[in-house]
Parts: C-alpha cells; sequence; structure tokens
C-alpha cells in the first residue's frame, strides 16, 4: 500500500478520530474493530455523528474475535471487512474498490 497511496497511522483508535477529525479529508480509512480504549466500533459512532460523509469510507479490519456488541455492530452496518490473517492483495483490492466508489 506504501508508495501508491499518501499513508496517515495511528497508534490508537483516540489517535485515528482526531487525525479523522483534524483532517479535510480521507478516501478510505483502514480501521480495526476491536482496540483498546476507543473501539472501532466508537470510532465509527464518533464519525457518524461529526464526519458523517467518512461513514462509508471505513473498511474494518477483525480478527474474529467477536464480542456479542461487535456481533450486533457488524450485523448493522454496511461497511467492507476484511478478516485476519489477509493478504496484502486483499487491501489493496479493498482500497482500490472504496477509491473507485468515491
Amino acid at each position: 500500500i506504501l508508495g501508491r497511496h499518501d499513508v496517515t497511522v495511528a497508534l490508537s483508535g483516540k489517535a485515528g478520530l482526531d487525525a479523522l477529525l483534524a483532517a479535510e479529508q480521507f478516501d478510505v480509512v483502514l480501521c480495526d474493530l476491536i482496540m483498546p480504549g476507543l473501539t472501532g466500533m466508537d470510532l465509527f459512532e464518533a464519525l457518524c455523528d461529526r464526519r458523517p460523509e467518512l461513514k462509508e469510507r471505513v473498511i474494518f479490519v477483525t480478527g474474529g474475535a467477536y464480542t456479542p456488541r461487535a456481533r450486533d455492530f457488524l450485523s448493522g452496518v454496511e461497511n467492507r471487512r476484511i478478516d485476519k490473517p489477509f493478504a496484502i492483495r486483499e487491501v489493496r483490492q479493498a482500497v482500490a474498490d472504496r477509491i473507485a466508489a468515491c
């Protein structure tokens, strides 16, 4: 992915949300579903409230350790999900598909 796109890396859900709220636009947001502190679900809900134009750009990444909340959340959103472990070609394809839809 690097080299083909400008990439912003956030080391926590809070840092990711801060970057998304501060920046003008992101074409794609790759977001882990389960993170300590601010989860991907919390980040998504905050985007829905504060930057709703970004919510369709989120692609969730998950290791499959679903809590009841995570299962309910995933069944209620239409966003793409990439399951770990994944091949880099899956990520590239998901990013390309999302950019093409913009």
